[in-house]
């Protein structure tokens, strides 16, 4: 074979061959954590190793209005619109960047008023005045030899897997910050109707002291001490309506309502069952599974790719290019064969001297995934901490809500014994009202200290990732639903 016959079919050989290669690192997923707890000594928390948060988790609290409630957040809640409305946006740049793949079709066509200069052409004189018309269409194709174009792409799917995680991340706290917001509400409204109740004891009392220092049965100090205990109480109140009314207005917000126009349902403590065993996944699998994790790692893998793209900016690029065109001074010669011209033409660009732009471009990607892979890291070791410190709030809220139950059951045990003893007639009645004052207040007391560990049992489905892939599979499934958080490359 002639030399110049071997080296026509050695370059589009060795072009095909770089077409097959991107320069720049290839993404590899983070290795799975060592550790294997969550805290330095195990939490005396009821939760099983290995379970798994089901779909619509609340509903196995057993309340239909706390489901009507997170229902209508999910649905309406302005943060999450906004979510799926910038994953679309996302979703369509890079859909945008995958055409660079295809050819470049362009139409041209045009008119133009010239009058050629003879002289150019050894002649004297000029032309006569003519118009040129002309249509005709160019086609152009880069090859991607050193995959800045495929790298491009890959930093821009990965974006929207990141988008898609965090549509998913703001579903999950959407979620269940109404959930915790409207056991709040509930806990709040429990205890201040607890201390209402004892108010009302409390001034039963100071009127039964203020008859009975009248009488001359009881002395001043009694009055003194009732009016202290009632102004103790009714200082309890106003906090917790406020708490109340807070978690109201909070609620109606999630909803997507102003709180003037949206009241959430009547809910109460006593409308939620305890879950028996709460679920909890090994520190390897939450990696896994929390979507704000895989959103760092989707981040992680677009500053891979970037790298990439600065890396294949460094090298050559080739862009093959042709045209048709019909061009004439006459439109009744515009569509003769005479009049079609064309051509074919490959041109390549290779950055030579850019002061220094192209390389630091590069250091600065570099940098860039240094700082992805750093956030990762921190990402984790958050979700880390957060789940170690709802493991020791649930076991702590173990401990207070036993304390408030026996506080509880003590303060009833005397009430029903003051009550005997006053249809006896072996006490006064006010005794009895201090006897139902307690009572009421020890009422108030679990009413707080169960919010709060509802709180907490919800904290820990958030932990563990929440529902969020049971949604995304039902948002996908929804026809013609262009927000539905599965980005180009599978959630799952």
């Amino acid at each position: 074979m002639r030399p110049t016959a071997r080296r026509s079919l050695l370059i589009p050989g060795l072009c095909l061959v770089l077409a097959g290669c991107a320069v720049g690192p290839d993404f590899r997923q983070p290795d799975a954590p060592a550790t294997t707890a969550y805290t330095p000594s195990p939490a005396q928390a009821p939760v099983k190793f290995g379970t798994a948060v089901g779909a619509a988790w609340w509903r196995g609290f057993g309340s239909p209005t706390l489901d009507a409630i997170i229902d209508k957040a999910a649905s309406d809640n302005l943060t999450l619109v906004a979510a799926k409305a910038r994953l679309r946006g996302v979703q369509e740049i890079a859909n945008a960047s995958a055409g660079r793949f295809w050819p470049q079709v362009d139409l041209e066509g045009g008119v133009a008023r010239k009058r050629v200069n003879l002289v150019t052409f050894g002649m004297q004189g000029h032309s006569p005045v003519f118009y040129l018309y002309s249509v005709g269409a160019t086609i152009s194709y880069s090859l991607d030899l050193f995959g800045g174009d495929r790298r491009q792409v890959e930093a821009d799917d990965s974006k929207v897997e990141a988008a898609a995680y965090r549509t998913a991340a703001a579903y999950v706290m959407v979620t269940g910050n109404t959930a915790v917001q409207a056991v709040t509400l509930a806990a709040a409204s429990d205890a201040a109707q607890a201390t209402a109740a004892a108010i009302d004891a409390d001034r039963e009392a100071l009127v039964a002291a203020r008859a009975g220092l009248a009488a001359g049965a009881l002395p001043g100090t009694a009055v003194t001490a009732a009016e202290a205990r009632l102004a103790q109480d009714e200082a309890l109140l106003p906090d917790l309506r406020q708490r109340a009314a807070a978690a109201q207005n909070a609620l109606a917000v999630l909803a997507g309502m102003a709180p003037a126009d949206w009241r959430s349902p009547p809910l109460s403590l006593a409308d939620l069952a305890v879950p028996a065993e709460l679920p909890l996944s090994l520190p390897s699998q939450l990696v896994r599974q929390r979507p704000d994790i895989m959103a760092a790692e989707a981040d992680l893998h677009a500053a891979s790719a970037a790298v990439g793209v600065a890396t294949a900016n460094m090298f050559p690029r080739l862009q093959l290019t042709a045209g048709l065109e019909q061009a004439a001074a006459s439109t009744a010669l515009f569509w003769s064969s005479n009049s079609t011209q064309g051509g074919v033409a490959a041109g390549v660009v290779a950055p030579l001297f850019h002061g220094g732009a192209l390389n630091a471009a590069r250091h600065a990607a570099q940098t860039d995934y240094e700082a992805s892979a750093a956030d990762y890291r921190q990402t984790v070791l958050t979700a880390f901490q957060q789940v170690g410190d709802i493991l020791m709030a649930l076991s702590h809220d173990g401990d207070a809500l036993a304390s408030a139950e026996h506080a509880l059951a003590a303060a009833a045990e005397q009430r029903n014994r003051m009550r005997a003893a006053f249809d006896r007639g072996a006490v006064n009645r006010l005794a009895l009202l201090a006897a139902e004052r307690d009572w009421n207040l020890a009422r108030a007391q679990r009413a707080a200290v169960l919010g709060r560990r509802w709180a907490d049992v919800i904290g820990l489905y958030v932990a563990m990732g929440g529902d969020w892939r049971h949604w995304a599979a039902q948002e996908a499934a929804q026809v013609g639903d262009t927000a539905a958080p599965t980005p180009r490359t599978s959630l799952n």
